[in-house]
């Protein structure tokens, strides 16, 4: 699986909005806005790194104790292959290697979203709006 930041170029930035828009999701939609910002502004804890050549993205925030997981998505093609949780596999190393052992994120209330950080060993730990706060330690 090949991995590389996000530069913010003009390629990288249609990439990341080819995802957003080819996900199938409307909530990664909604945020496609607040990451290209958040990656502009920089910032030494706003992260994103684009997988597969453009096939996905993760994006997060690095706390002192944890990543806020911003955003992980997988253009629909490429959904159910195990993409997203090679990714995450990759994404929970590296923060290993930061010293930290917890990843929260919010995603939307489905049995897919459940299900899929569920087997990543996340827990739920509480509710937002229509949204399951979520807990992943390792």
């Amino acid at each position: 699986m090949n991995c590389r930041p996000f530069d913010n170029s003009r390629r990288d930035q249609q990439i990341l909005h080819d995802i957003c828009y080819g996900c199938g999701s409307d909530n990664v939609k909604k945020s496609h806005a607040y990451i290209r910002t958040a990656q502009w502004q920089g910032g030494k804890h706003f992260f994103c790194d684009i997988f597969e050549d453009g096939a996905a993205f993760f994006a997060g925030s690095r706390g002192q104790d944890h990543i806020r997981i911003v955003d992980l998505a997988v253009l629909l093609n490429r959904q159910h292959q195990g993409l997203g949780t090679q990714i995450m596999m990759y994404e929970i190393t590296k923060a290993r290697s930061w010293g930290i052992r917890k990843m929260t994120l919010r995603t939307a209330m489905n049995e897919h979203g459940r299900n899929f950080w569920a087997s990543l060993g996340g827990k739920i730990t509480g509710r937002r709006g229509e949204d399951w706060e979520m807990e992943l330690r390792f």
